[in-house]
């Protein structure tokens, strides 16, 4: 069955209009991100930037890698700039083994002296409603709050009461 020329015109217009439209947007498009979550974490986690105690980003192919600590936190010495990023979040257990974790809402914040928070809520939609709708504590926020600036929530959800 042939096609029409008409029908590939129009595939190769389209593609390059979404080509256009992604380069059009604030800051262009970015290397996607890949978060590596504890098994079975639920609840919000956030990445802290311009942490000069951090490391930098690590790099896996064509993919920036954010490694997540039991208590939901992650930090970099670097600054990842503003730009649309493709996010994804896998479950990373002991046996190197991955399985695909649900966020339900994400954003970045600039804080004066606080710098750029990111943050991210994983779990469904259900859950982000019943246990994560109240954002989550900025890092300087946490020293204030506690000695050790653990994040408060430590990735566990309350029970549904």
């Amino acid at each position: 069955m042939k096609r029409s020329l008409t029908f590939y015109l129009v595939i190769v217009v389209a593609a390059m209009l979404i080509l256009v439209g992604l380069l059009a947007l604030p800051g262009g498009v970015g290397l996607p991100v890949k978060w590596e979550l504890p098994p079975g974490y639920k609840g919000w986690v956030t990445l802290r930037y311009l942490d000069a105690s951090c490391q930098v980003i690590e790099r896996q192919g064509f993919f920036l890698v954010i490694k997540v600590s039991g208590e939901g936190i992650a930090c970099t010495s670097e600054f990842l700039e503003r730009r649309w990023r493709h996010n994804i979040f896998e479950y990373v257990n002991a046996d190197g083994s991955v399985m695909k974790a649900e966020a339900s809402w994400g954003d970045s914040e600039y804080r004066p002296g606080g710098g750029l928070l990111d943050r991210w809520f994983i779990g469904t939609q259900l859950e982000f409603e019943q246990n994560g709708s109240a954002l989550p504590p900025t890092p300087m926020e946490w020293s204030n709050q506690n000695a050790g600036g653990t994040h408060p929530q430590n990735g566990k959800l309350k029970a549904k009461k």
